[in-house]
């Protein structure tokens, strides 16, 4: 909206400020003021208030280009890690985890590695209270700096021995 009406104004500057100064001009200076130096008066005068408005306008841009540019650098990363994600969810084989427990992982998480996985959200919920009266074994996927760090955790006698091997640290 504020571009739009910005463009408006530079519009209206562009079009009727020099008419307007040439002819107070014409009207107020001496004869000496012709008509074609009024007009170039005019043309100048919406230039320069052009420039004044783009002026006003560059810290503002510069400011949210730097915004933008750090949070463009923190997408990249995101997306980076959630690539790192598919790995691990490919490297340890889907079948595999949920053979082991099941998985954890962060709530940001879930919905990826849900994608990831093939399955539902809803089946990658752990609910503490659950697991504090039945517990059972769970696949811990934590993020670290450059990748992923898997862990199974809560194993019993009766777990599957690979479970014991279904350790994984994933960085690039």
């Amino acid at each position: 909206m504020a571009a739009v009406l910005a463009g408006v104004f530079a519009g209206w500057v562009i079009v009727g400020l020099p008419s307007a100064v040439g002819s107070i001009l014409r009207r107020f200076a001496d004869a000496r003021v012709g008509g074609r130096l009024a007009g170039r008066l005019g043309v100048w005068s919406a230039a320069i208030v052009l420039l004044l408005l783009i002026g006003s306008m560059l810290p503002v841009a510069r400011s949210r280009y730097r915004v933008e540019r750090i949070d463009l650098a923190q997408q990249r990363a995101r997306s980076k890690q959630l690539g790192q994600l598919s790995a691990v969810v490919h490297r340890l084989g889907v079948r595999r985890i949920w053979a082991c427990g099941q998985p954890n992982i962060q709530i940001g998480f879930q919905s990826v590695l849900a994608w990831y996985m093939g399955v539902n959200i809803g089946e990658l919920y752990v609910s503490q209270r659950a697991e504090q009266l039945h517990s059972r074994p769970l696949v811990n996927i934590y993020p670290i700096e450059n990748g992923w760090k898997v862990v199974p955790s809560h194993l019993n006698a009766s777990s599957p021995a690979y479970c014991r091997r279904l350790r994984l640290i994933y960085s690039s």
